[in-house]
């Protein structure tokens, strides 16, 4: 798959997106037989309904699609928001929350960048981080996280979202871009975004996401698919997502869930 270029400029439904995500989740819950009759049809139309019903009543109530597993073994536990900022000591690190966090007082500098991407695994065991801002165009990569490479995050809603940011390569409630390098996985799992994202650019393509505002991959060469995983599940976004740029000669890519996804062939995104 080569790298296409797309020139997008629109609001994402990200409620939509939301009730898709639902959509398949419930499908993925009803077996289907080539023989099944009319009754076991509308018995399965019926459990459908039900399983939708019930995700739609987790996202309107801010909650987790999947259940919450236990702590990894030797995780740093994050209470505040000094400790959350801690994670640019060791951006390889584990770490997990035990409170949710209200980043109300100032705005928030995105963890990690591409020549210092946040590599590790961040467990939010269900909590809130609430409030998140960044506007401007003081970064290129906008989110929680600004960049992640070979990472996992999970467990964590993010509540009361405002990135409205310019001059950005890509933004997203969880993270700007998502990467998964040559043989190696990403995952981005229970997670969700309240908040609106907004990216503005007048020098370069642009991505937004309600959970990332780009993820990608690479292979060694064109024409090989890569053996990288990548896995972004039980996740939704409620918030508006957008994406332009000021210019016709870059793209701009918006998506309830996912702004840009895409595979490198032959080199690095860097």
């Amino acid at each position: 798959m080569t790298q296409e270029r797309f020139r997008v400029q629109k609001k994402a439904g990200s409620r939509l997106l939301a009730l898709l995500l639902a959509f398949a989740l419930a499908a993925s819950l009803l077996p289907i037989s080539a023989s099944a009759d009319v009754g076991e049809m509308n018995e399965m139309a019926a459990q459908f309904e039900e399983n939708l019903a019930a995700a739609q009543e987790i996202m309107d109530d801010g909650g987790f699609l999947a259940p919450i597993g236990e702590v990894a073994v030797d995780s740093v536990a994050i209470s505040n928001r000094a400790e959350l900022e801690a994670i640019t000591s060791n951006l390889a690190g584990t770490y997990h929350l035990t409170a949710d966090i209200d980043l109300s007082d100032t705005e928030w500098i995105p963890i990690g960048d591409s020549e210092n991407p946040f590599s590790g695994v961040f467990d939010g065991q269900g909590h809130k981080i609430s409030n998140l801002t960044i506007t401007g165009d003081s970064y290129q990569y906008n989110g929680l996280f600004g960049y992640v490479r070979d990472a996992t995050i999970k467990n964590v809603g993010m509540v009361g979202t405002n990135i409205n940011v310019s001059s950005s390569s890509s933004a997203g409630g969880i993270a700007g871009i998502a990467y998964a390098s040559e043989s190696s996985s990403l995952t981005i799992e229970n997670c969700y975004n309240t908040g609106d994202v907004s990216s503005l650019s007048s020098s370069s393509s642009t991505n937004a996401g309600g959970i990332a505002g780009e993820v990608y991959t690479s292979s060694v060469a064109a024409g090989h698919s890569s053996d990288s995983d990548i896995g972004i599940a039980n996740c939704y976004n409620t918030g508006t997502v957008s994406a332009s740029s000021s210019s016709s000669s870059y793209a701009s890519v918006a998506g309830g869930i996912v702004g840009r996804a895409y595979v490198y062939h032959g080199f690095s995104r860097d």
